[in-house]
Parts: structure tokens; sequence; C-alpha cells
């Protein structure tokens, strides 16, 4: 057997076992998780089906091609969501050669980790400026797969706690758990979006005569928000959240430093709620909007003390 049949072949038997362990902290069974994963693409295939189904409905074959437009173009905006949304949301230099922060070595010697048993690519590091600690994740294909991290985020974590946090972004990807994060997160922020504009371009200047914040919706995005949310939670099981949590911990051997900086983290976005919607919100290592009042009902992510509690086993620390 050839080196690269060989190393292809542990490649593919370390993915399969990292597999298993994350079905094995979920508890559920291969089909089971397997339909989880599929979720957002029984949703891409059946508005698909729809927008073509509606145009022929509508327009006969001028309809049908109207449709099939359409419908090429939600999925490259899906596809490419973190190039046409995130980058212009978090726009900021790269992370380059010897940056201050260690980020960048740090980032490579987490990558060599995991490349040991398996295939891992190298992810783009970014920083933007924010007041909040944010460090954020991206990746629908390996080659846009991108770590955020805000400039409060360095000043506020140490290196051991930074490096705890681009480890769980980098096992959340390694596990597919990113992936399937990033296509839902596309998703409810096309309908977001879509709702601020309709509150921005009617109700909002219309009766009101302002612009609408982030934070602050309109009649629109308030109807549709729980929608969203419910969508991103049926997604992004809190569950699975945990299970990287533990994977993180195990792997790097950094439980007590993760469950630190998840703390601190929650800490600083209780102060400080940063301004990003939901579907970007789902991305983070914490939630950034932990300090809205709403977040008690709106919350995708597990709470930080069940996270803290499955780590080191009580809370609070």
């Amino acid at each position: 057997m050839k080196p690269s049949a060989k190393r292809s072949e542990s490649s593919r038997e370390g993915e399969h076992e990292l597999a298993r362990v994350l079905r094995e902290r979920l508890r559920v069974g291969p089909t089971l998780h397997r339909l989880r994963q599929s979720q957002v693409w029984i949703v891409l295939i059946f508005t698909s089906i729809v927008l073509m189904w509606g145009g022929m409905k509508l327009g006969g074959r001028f309809g049908l091609l109207v449709g099939f437009l359409l419908t090429l173009g939600f999925n490259a905006l899906i596809l490419f969501y973190d190039l046409w949304r995130l980058d212009g949301r978090f726009r900021g230099p790269n992370f380059e050669g010897q940056d201050p922060w260690g980020c960048l070595t740090t980032t490579r010697r987490l990558v060599q980790k995991l490349r040991r048993n398996s295939r891992f690519p190298m992810p783009q590091l970014r920083r933007f400026a924010c007041d909040t600690p944010m460090v954020l994740a991206s990746g629908f294909m390996s080659r846009n797969f991108r770590i955020y991290i805000s400039t409060a985020a360095l000043e506020k974590l140490s290196p051991e706690e930074l490096e705890t946090a681009i480890a769980f972004q980098l096992v959340r990807f390694h596990t597919n758990q990113l992936r399937l994060a990033t296509a839902a997160a596309a998703l409810a922020d096309m309908v977001l979006t879509l709702a601020a504009s309709l509150d921005a371009g009617f109700f909002l200047r219309f009766f009101l005569g302002r612009e609408p914040r982030r934070n602050c919706p309109g009649p629109v995005t308030w109807c549709i928000r729980p929608i969203v949310i419910l969508f991103l939670r049926l997604v992004i099981h809190r569950h699975s959240i945990m299970a990287v949590d533990q994977l993180t911990a195990e792997i790097f051997d950094c439980g007590p430093t993760l469950a630190r900086t998840l703390v601190k983290l929650d800490a600083y976005n209780k102060t400080i709620p940063a301004n990003v919607n939901y579907a970007e919100a789902c991305l983070c290592i914490v939630d950034p909007l932990a300090g809205l009042p709403e977040s008690s009902w709106a919350a995708v992510q597990p709470s930080i003390a069940n996270r803290v509690k499955t780590l080191v086993g009580h809370f609070p620390l």
C-alpha cells in the first residue's frame, strides 16, 4: 500500500473514531446522529423544491427557470455565507507572522496535535475591533475555516484561556458541529436580515422615523425571531456543545482552564452584550448576548452553569 493511501486510511479512521466518541457523549445511536447532522440539508432541499415547484405553478417554464435561478442564488448564499456576511461584519487584519499574542503559533501547535490521527485544515485567524470579548468561528468548507477573535478577548483573556477558546473551535470544526452551525446560522441570518430590512424600510422609518438597532428590533423581527431561535435550537443541540466541551478538555487536557474561560467570557458578555444577531451569536464559544433581557428564553447555547458542571463537576468555580 502506498504511503498516501495509508495516510488517507488513517485519516478516515481518526475521523470515524472522533465521530464515535461524540455520539457516545451525546448518548444517541448512529442513525439519530446522522439525522441530526442532516437537518440543515433537509431544509435546503425542501426549500429548493418549493422554490422550483412554486415557480413552475405560477409561471410555467419561465417560472421554473426563475425558481431554478432563485434556488441557485439561495444555495450560493448559504455556501458562501462566511465570505459575504461574516467577513464584512467582523472586518479586520489577519494574524500573520509573530503576532504579539502568539495566536498563530498556538493555533499551529493545536492543529498539529489534531493532525496526528486525521486530516485537519489550518484556519485563518482574524482580529476585529469589538468591546465584547468574543471568539467565534465559521467553516462550511475546510478552505473557508476562519476563527475571529475580538480585540477585547485579546486584552481580557490570558494566553492559556485564549488557547482553550481556540481549541474549542478547532474541535467543534473537527466534529462537523461547526459546519452544521454555520449552515444553520446562514439560514437564520437570511431570515433575520429580511425581517430587519422590512422593519427599516417600512415600519420604523414610516411610523417612527428612525433606524432600528440590531439588539432593538422592530415588529417584524420581534415576530420572526422566536421561530429563528427555535430553528437554531433544533439544529444546534445544547448537548452537542457540552459534548464538544468534554472532547476539548480530554484532547488538550484543559478542563479547568476551559471552565474558567467560559465563566470569564460569560461575565464580560453580561456586562457588555455584543452588537450581533442570534445567528452570529451561535457561532461563538459563549453567547455574547447573555446580558440582554430576553436571554433567559432566547439563548441557543446551554447555560454556563451546566457546561462548567459537565467539565469540572461543580459550579461556581
